[in-house]
């Protein structure tokens, strides 16, 4: 993920830094008595995490609409955006493909040409190399009888 792993998890601990200063305060704000018991402790503790996430929640809430109204605006204008320049992106892949087009009928015969002259070549040449290819095999058939005769 690179950058942006890094900032999420960058966010992630600094959002749980935020929340733990926060279960901090409010646990002071409780005033547990300072011999309480552990358990009583524990209870003030878990009170404490309790409000700040009922706060959290409160405030998620809240900024909900917010949020919301916020993104269907961006939407609306990538929308729009796109309207507004799509005719000038397909008028652009036209030409591009107009250009291709009219240079690959420009290089065809020239290409054709040299497929002909490879495809010819390979034909002349063909009739050698399968000789050459036979006295290969005949060859390691010879040394095969030699090492194995038995075979």
């Amino acid at each position: 993920m690179g950058f942006l792993g890094s900032l999420v998890k960058l966010g992630i601990a600094v959002g749980g830094t935020y929340a733990a200063v926060r279960v901090a305060d409010k646990y002071k704000q409780n005033g547990v008595a300072p011999d309480a018991t552990r358990e009583e402790k524990t209870a003030a503790v878990k009170q404490a995490a309790s409000d700040v996430y009922a706060e959290f929640t409160n405030k998620a809430k809240e900024a909900s609409p917010k949020v919301e109204e916020t993104v269907k605006t961006a939407a609306a204008k990538a929308e729009d955006f796109a309207r507004e320049k799509a005719p000038y992106v397909e008028a652009k892949a036209q030409t591009i493909a107009e250009q291709v087009t009219a240079k690959a009928r420009e290089v065809a015969p020239d290409l054709t040409a040299k497929a002909e002259d490879l495809a010819g070549k390979v034909k002349d040449a063909a009739p050698e190399y399968i000789e050459k290819a036979k006295a290969v095999a005949d060859a390691a058939a010879e040394k095969a009888k030699e090492v194995a005769p038995d075979y």
